[in-house]
Formats: structure tokens, sequence, C-alpha cells
């Protein structure tokens, strides 16, 4: 199930249009503090370009974090707003830290823009307590969990990529726990985090993810935090999320229709019943409509449903199935 959750990850943050992050999770600061040749902190001090199809800025090293930096240098690259340049932000008197490579005796940033990045006080000390810390792995999973809370986004995203990666992460039940308490406030907040925060509870919690997801999944404070939770959920086996189902008391409307949107992804036998009681407890037709076409894609008969439903609300199932089937066809067809 983990190696399931981990193509989770990739095809979560795809589906909820961030396809970036994919491949930001190999650009993280702390994946970046692992593979550069040096970190510093630099302020740029000039911008030098040599003809209008170079950008070229000087750098002035104010601290040195890894590896060996002159007390100056300079980065080119081509001109133009093209996709990963770095420089475009590097006016003369902002400060970055500076994640570099070496390459034919100069200096490049790693991961384009990525490895250049606004030198806050969060930023700057984050890279240099991961950099204090490499190696350790156990040290490494404590130090992005506490990064979870940072008020910094790009610290506290950062990390939650990083740990979904990151070896050590759910082995300790410190680091579990903010992974929990981090969900909790992306859900009520959400933010592109989500997915990875979600992914990584679920493999730290094994075979009692259902459980654990389950009610925050049916109780979410946001419909977006709700969603990106299911397609985590998804991914988990049918048996385990049915058993989360009987386990829970859904009697309101908001958490009958997201049950019956969780189940209507992955028709299984082993949930009928688990349909059929929401059905039977469903208290409004809206949660009837929503149920009723969860259980025709199960392959409940219209007729059968006939005998237990009012007749509007098997009329609402049915035509919310051909428009969700409509929408899915319309997705799957190429461009002509």
């Amino acid at each position: 199930m983990k190696n399931s959750l981990r193509i989770c990850l990739l095809v979560a943050t795809s589906v909820a249009g961030t396809e970036v992050r994919a491949q930001q999770q190999a650009s993280t600061l702390f994946s970046l503090s692992h593979a550069a040749d040096a970190v510093c902190v630099a302020t740029a001090t000039a911008s030098t370009d040599p003809s209008p199809a170079w950008r070229r800025v000087e750098f002035q090293v104010d601290e040195t974090l890894k590896g060996a930096v002159r007390a100056t240098f300079a980065v080119l690259e081509p001109a133009g707003r093209c996709c990963g340049a770095a420089l475009l932000d590097a006016e003369p008197g902002k400060q970055f830290v500076m994640f570099l490579t070496a390459l034919g005796g100069a200096l490049h940033p790693l991961a384009g823009d990525r490895g250049i990045v606004i030198a806050t006080p969060a930023i700057r000390a984050h890279v240099r307590a991961m950099l204090a810390i490499a190696g350790d792995a156990a040290s490494e999973a404590r130090l992005l969990a506490q990064s979870l809370d940072s008020s910094e986004g790009r610290v506290s995203q950062d990390a939650a990529l990083a740990l979904a990666s990151h070896p050590h992460a759910i082995r300790d039940p410190n680091v579990k726990q903010a992974l929990a308490q981090a969900l909790d406030r992306c859900l009520a907040a959400p933010t592109t985090a989500l997915p990875a925060l979600a992914t990584t509870l679920a493999r730290a919690e094994d075979a009692g993810a259902a459980l654990a997801l389950m009610p925050r999944y049916l109780r979410a404070p946001t419909a977006a935090g709700a969603a990106g939770l299911r397609r985590t959920l998804a991914c988990l086996p049918s048996a385990e999320l049915a058993a989360a189902l009987r386990a829970e008391s859904i009697v309101d409307e908001q958490s009958c229709i997201r049950a019956a949107e969780l189940l209507e992804q992955q028709p299984d036998v082993a949930q009928l019943d688990v349909l059929q009681r929401l059905l039977r407890e469903a208290r409004t037709p809206r949660a009837a409509a929503h149920v009723a076409s969860a259980l025709l894609d199960h392959g409940v008969e219209p007729k059968s449903l006939a005998q237990q439903v009012h007749k509007s609300v098997l009329a609402a199932a049915i035509q919310r199935r051909k428009q969700r089937d409509a929408g899915a066809n319309a997705t799957a067809s190429p461009m002509r």
C-alpha cells in the first residue's frame, strides 16, 4: 500500500492542477541543501548584462553555509521571461539564499528559479538548521516536522513535500503527530501541501490510514480540503474505506454526500452495505440522490432503487450520473 500511496502523491498533485509540485518535490529547500555543491546567502550588487540576449547579475556573499564560494561571483543566463529563469527578480540590493552547483568552472543555480530564494529570516534559519544536521535522518525528520508549523509558506510547504519522501518520516510518533496537526490546519485553509501531508500521514498510519483519514474527510471544514483528501483516500484499498465508513456515524447531509462521492470513484460489491445504510439514513433528497447515484455505479438497477426512494430522487441520481459521465468523457476526449 505504501508504494501505491507514493504514486498517489504524484497523481494528486497533477489532478489538483499543480503538476509543477511533483517537480518541486525534487527541488525543496531540503533536497537542494543536500544536492548543492555550495550554499550561501548573497546580495545582488549589479546587473551587468553583456548583450540583449543575456542576463548577468553580480553577487556579494554575506554568509557561506556550505562549500566554498568566492566573496563575489556572477551568474549568467539567457535573457527573457522563460520558465525557470533564476535572475528575473535578482535586483541590486536584494538578498538571497542561493543553492549552487559547479559547472565548467563557474557556479550556477540548482533547479533554475527554485535555487535562488529571497533570504527571509525564516528561510535563512531553516536552511542553516538543515545543513547543521545533514545526514542524521531522525533529526532531519524532526526538523521538517517542526517546520510544518512555520508561518513562512516556502518553509512549511517545502517541509511537507520533503517529508513525503523522507525515509524516517513515518517512524517517529512525534513526526506523525505533527503531520496530523498540519493536515488539520491545511483542511481548514487548503494549500498545495495538502496532497503531501495526507499521503505521508496515510503511509505513517499504514493499515489504519482509512480510519485516521475518514473522519477528517467527512468533517473537513472546507470543500477544497475534502476534495484534496478524497484523492488520497481513493488510493487506499476499497475494503479499508468501507470498514472506516462502517465505523462512522454519518447523519448530516454533507458527510453523507462526501461518503457517496468517495465510494462512487471505485465501485466494489463490498461497499454495497455501506451505501444501503447511507440511503436508509439520508435525511435530505439531495443526500439521497448522491447515494443513489453511487449505487447505480455499483450496478444496482434503477427499478430496484425505485422501491427505496422517491421518483424525483431517482431521477436526480440518474441525471447526476449522466452529467458526471459526460464531464469525464469530455475531459478524456482529445483536442481537435
